[in-house]
């Protein structure tokens, strides 16, 4: 048995071969067009405090007499900031919070976005229970454990623009192949 190829198979060839050195290219400027896209919804999720569509638990009035505002997750900008993006491998970028990015007082901002993504537990020590006092709360004797709320912000965002994410990466290459 024998086939013939029909039609313009050398020009397909010479496509390909064009389309092999820029794919590459392509592809990074997509991923980064998607890490920009996926910080500025990061960003505007948490200035909205409804990442994804889906709102902040309220803060705490005494949070919120403390700080001067009832927006979660803004006080000094710090964790807004620290948000960044980086084009990792020829096929993918992490969005996120770097290790190492320091906040207001130095301290870590990676613990304070984990802590807010998922919430946590503290217990009340006496040392906290005095603090705490000074500040002008008043814990109940009986309270053994401060609740933080979880206040997701990077899984309602991702769950809402990942399909837009996909359709910007897969629009940047065909228009930059076509174009480079």
């Amino acid at each position: 048995m024998s086939f013939e190829l029909v039609g313009e198979w050398g020009r397909f060839k010479r496509f390909a071969a064009e389309m092999k050195d820029k794919m590459p290219i392509a592809i990074k400027f997509g991923l980064e067009r998607v890490g920009q896209k996926a910080r500025r919804d990061l960003v505007m999720g948490i200035q909205s405090s409804a990442p994804g569509g889906q709102p902040y638990t309220p803060n705490h009035p005494f949070t919120i007499a403390r700080k001067g505002s009832s927006k979660p997750l803004i006080h000094h900008g710090d964790l807004l900031n620290s948000i960044n993006y980086h084009v990792i491998s020829s096929n993918a970028v992490f969005v996120g919070i770097k290790r190492g990015a320091k906040r207001h007082g130095n301290l870590d901002t990676v613990n304070l976005a984990e802590i807010h993504e998922h919430g946590c537990v503290i217990r009340v020590t006496p040392k906290m229970r005095a603090y705490l006092h000074a500040q002008g709360l008043h814990l109940k004797k009986d309270t053994q454990y401060i609740r933080i709320p979880p206040r997701p912000t990077f899984a309602p965002v991702w769950e809402k623009e990942k399909d837009n994410y996909a359709k910007l990466m897969y629009e940047t290459i065909i228009r930059m192949a076509v174009k480079l």
